[in-house]
């Protein structure tokens, strides 16, 4: 998966920067396939909406509250408006930019949600 996001990445001229925070013990079982797409899927955003020559970063921690693995994607993009935060991840949800530069109809994040969720 980081070998096709690297390579994305790099025509749009960023980098990806992994920080594997997760104990060596760490084991994740469950639906690797799915997890891979929901991190394509936010990551393929990603690339669209961050700055050229502006990092990504994937964060993996452990979360012992809850005995779970988080996840973080965090890009230097200006991010969705307050008020759009929940219907950004709504399948279809239509976007345009301020800059009426694009128009988003996606599934991308609503896919991602639904199978984060589900884990």
């Amino acid at each position: 998966m980081l070998t096709d996001a690297s390579l994305e990445a790099s025509l749009q001229q960023s980098n990806i920067s992994p920080l594997n925070r997760l104990p060596s013990s760490t084991i994740v079982k469950e639906h690797l396939d799915l997890l891979a797409r929901a991190i394509e899927n936010i990551l393929h955003g990603a690339f669209k909406y961050n700055p050229q020559q502006s990092d990504i970063t994937i964060e993996l921690a452990n979360d012992a509250v809850y005995q779970q693995v988080s996840t973080k994607i965090m890009d230097r993009g200006s991010g969705a408006p307050e008020e759009e935060l929940e219907s950004v991840f709504l399948a279809l949800y239509c976007r345009t930019s301020k800059s009426q530069q694009f128009q988003e109809h996606g599934l991308g994040l609503a896919i991602a949600r639904q199978i984060m969720r589900s884990h």
